[in-house]
């Protein structure tokens, strides 16, 4: 379940940077396909486990957004 959610996050975090002019439409599915890259995909048994990973996965894809994908 946590591989789903995770993607909700990057695309979540993509589109957001889009609409704010920070990266172009074209960039949205390679910062999502990145992000997924990022963080432990394993099952969680807890919220507190999986409040952590959306964290750890929004920062993740928040300093892709620094390093690569700035217009």
């Amino acid at each position: 379940a946590f591989g789903a959610m995770s993607f909700d996050q990057d695309a979540e975090v993509a589109v957001e940077a889009f609409l704010n002019n920070k990266i172009r439409f074209s960039d949205i599915p390679r910062l999502v396909e990145a992000g997924l890259g990022g963080v432990d995909l394993k099952a969680s048994s807890n919220i507190t486990d999986l409040l952590d990973k959306d964290q750890q996965t929004r920062y993740y894809i928040n300093c892709l957004l620094e390093k690569e994908f700035l217009c």
